[in-house]
């Protein structure tokens, strides 16, 4: 009988091991799955997500993704749309006759006194034109670097400078330049050369740089003594420099300076000598072939353009044959072909990158979504092993007495001086011996634990203090209970942190009541990303309120003010598709779908035309080429305006440009430049 329970109890024995083996072997899988998929998520995310989450835990990459796909969309657009000059340059009659007058030195005096008064009325007209520049889509899409433009580009700038200065001079009543390979040619030179010499666009005419050039052309040249003179006279360049701008521009930019320069030659103090090169007067001696060249460049402290005319009465005197007169192709077309066959790929390549990333992803998110279910699984039998031992613990015998409870006990029941102190008793075959175990808070090996019932308290927390998985009490560290599904921090101490801020790493946290780490939500003025951490110094997309905002360099979020190309309302949400008046500029502007405010450009509003000029601001009370900004904004149509600069009416046709040499409306007759006579 004793041999048959001894084998029960072996058995047992042997069971419960086995299946207490297969538990651990269980945990231990489960680790090592786990851990697994960590691995491979930290690998996708190293791999695809190097620029970080959006507030809701998407990859930022893909947003960007996104965002460059639409704008290249666009930009295919732009580019879909033929090629269509819009710019005028209008030169009034007075105008063109008083700088005629002004350079005829067989008027008198007090003729050419006159027509210089004239000119000064009518050249200040011609400023109202400067900010009138129509931008062609097609040309935003590619930024350059002016110092190395392609020379398709530059002959495409050199078509759009002829067409503005043959406008200037048909109104004039002058003849018109060409453009040849070699007037071309002779800018880019003379540009390549005032680079090298490092000059200032405060500098005046580089001369020795020009005859160098001219020289090559066996061209004549003005002197020596010029050369080397601080204001020594040149033959050939017109030039124009301006500060506080970028050596990087998109061809819109490059045409809109070019059509800037134009207007601002033409209004040129009181010696009107760039007026009267750019106009074909050329102090009163015309020419029936002038050939243009005209090159940007990039100094040290702004932008440079030069324009370069050399005509048929310099070549007369060329001691070389080497100047070749003819035209080259105008490239115009063709760029803007290439550009859009250029962007066309890059929009397949960007479609083919998104949807790999997108497979990363979702890959990401399976892979995560694998981890939680395993921890979850974790936790919920941990939970059941904590009842199951709390439910024992409630069954379980009386504890023994402790050792000092048992001598308490023993000194009720002194011996007799009769008996032998010194002796020990024997303790009795029913008397228990005391208790090892340990139980509450202990300190081993400099580390704090908790136990119970002889066993460290693991994984959980203890009051405000956490147990990690080897029982030590966590301190100045993060630790993650899938218990209560947040992070929390420990302090030196201990302690959690909570129902404050807390800087850790050099990032600031917040932790709410219980400890709990807020993520993904706004405190305050302050929002905390997916991983906790304060947003300083970004962007943010808060999927709550479907609006991005912007958190300075102390986290606060921005508001009534610019970020860039952007605008953050009052209440910090990114302006979208809305109308916004900064009163610091004294300005309304328009914020596209995506944010970016419009720039240098025609934009339909509510079936309204505005324009938008250089830096977003709508234009207003003014021309813009052959239409009319009311003080609206919007573009004049089907009316009648009076603009009291030229103080005449004009009328405004259904697409918005004026009516010139023709009756209006069946009874009003308006001349060529478009005034009701």
């Amino acid at each position: 009988m004793m041999k048959i329970k001894g084998s029960i109890a072996l058995l047992s024995t042997v069971t419960l091991l086995a299946f207490s083996n297969s538990v651990v072997h269980a945990d231990s899988v489960r680790e090592a799955r786990i851990s697994q998929l960590e691995k491979q998520k930290d690998s996708l995310y190293s791999a695809n997500a190097s620029s970080g989450v959006t507030a809701d835990g998407r990859w930022y990459s893909l947003t960007q993704s996104e965002n460059k796909i639409k704008e290249l969309e666009q930009q295919v657009s732009q580019l879909n749309v033929p090629y269509s000059e819009k710019n005028t340059i209008k030169v009034s009659a007075e105008y063109a006759k008083a700088l005629k007058d002004y350079f005829n030195y067989d008027k008198s005096d007090a003729e050419r006194d006159r027509a210089e008064q004239i000119l000064k009325s009518e050249s200040s007209k011609l400023r109202y034109q400067e900010d009138n520049f129509i931008s062609s889509a097609s040309d935003q899409v590619e930024v350059y670097d002016i110092n190395n433009l392609p020379k398709e580009v530059v002959v495409e700038l050199n078509y759009f400078a002829l067409d503005m200065l043959n406008q200037v001079r048909r109104q004039m009543g002058m003849p018109q330049v060409s453009l040849a390979n070699s007037s071309i040619d002779f800018s880019d030179k003379l540009s390549k050369k005032v680079l090298e010499a490092n000059r200032s666009i405060y500098d005046w005419h580089y001369v020795k740089g020009i005859n160098d050039v001219a020289r090559e052309y066996g061209l004549p040249t003005s002197s020596k003594k010029d050369e080397v003179s601080e204001y020594g006279g040149q033959y050939y360049e017109n030039y124009f420099a301006v500060s506080g701008v970028s050596s990087e521009m998109t061809k819109a930019k490059m045409k809109q300076w070019i059509y800037y320069s134009i207007v601002d030659f033409l209004f040129d103090g009181t010696e009107f000598l760039h007026a009267q090169s750019i106009a074909g007067v050329n102090y009163g001696t015309t020419y029936q072939n002038e050939y243009l060249g005209v090159s940007l460049h990039y100094l040290k402290d702004g932008l440079g353009i030069s324009y370069i005319k050399v005509s048929n009465e310099d070549l007369s005197k060329a001691t070389k044959s080497v100047f070749n007169t003819s035209s080259p192709s105008n490239t115009t077309e063709g760029n803007r072909q290439a550009t859009l066959a250029k962007k066309s790929k890059e929009l397949q390549d960007e479609k083919g990158k998104y949807e790999k990333l997108q497979s990363a992803y979702n890959e990401y998110s399976k892979i995560s979504k694998e981890i939680d279910s395993l921890k979850a699984q974790e936790e919920k039998e941990k939970q059941e092993k904590a009842k199951k031992d709390k439910e024992k613990q409630n069954t379980s015998p009386a504890k023994p007495s402790s050792p000092a409870q048992k001598q308490d006990k023993d000194k009720s029941n002194k011996p007799s001086q009769k008996q032998d102190t010194n002796k020990p008793s024997k303790p009795s075959q029913n008397q228990s011996k005391p208790s090892s175990s340990k139980n509450g808070w202990v300190k081993e090996n400099g580390s704090w634990y908790y136990y119970l019932n002889g066993k460290p308290v693991s994984n959980q927390f203890q009051d405000s203090y956490y147990l990690k998985s080897d029982g030590k009490m966590a301190e100045k560290e993060w630790v993650y209970d899938s218990y209560y599904g947040s992070w929390f921090y420990l302090k030196e101490g201990g302690a959690y942190v909570t129902s404050q801020w807390y800087k850790v790493d050099g990032s600031w946290y917040y932790f709410k009541s219980g400890g709990y780490m807020a993520r993904n939500t706004w405190q305050g003025s302050y929002y905390l990303k997916s991983s906790g951490a304060m947003a300083e110094s970004e962007w943010i997309y808060d999927s709550n309120y479907k609006s991005w905002y912007y958190l300075k360099s102390n986290g606060v979020y921005l508001r009534s003010a610019w970020q860039g190309s952007y605008y953050l309302k009052s209440d910090g949400k990114m302006a979208d598709k809305e109308w916004i008046y900064d009163s610091n500029y004294g300005s309304w502007f328009y914020l596209k779908q995506g944010g970016t405010y419009v720039n240098s450009q025609w934009y339909k509003v509510d079936g309204s035309w505005y324009y938008f000029k250089s830096g977003g601001y709508m234009a207003r009370n003014t021309w813009q080429g052959s239409y009319y900004l009311k003080s609206s904004g919007a573009m004049a149509v089907n009316e009648w305006i009076y603009d009291s600069n030229y103080k005449a009416w004009y009328y405004l046709k259904s697409d918005g440009s004026y009516a010139r040499n023709e009756i209006v409306q069946g009874k009003y007759r308006v001349d060529n430049s478009g005034k009701w006579v």
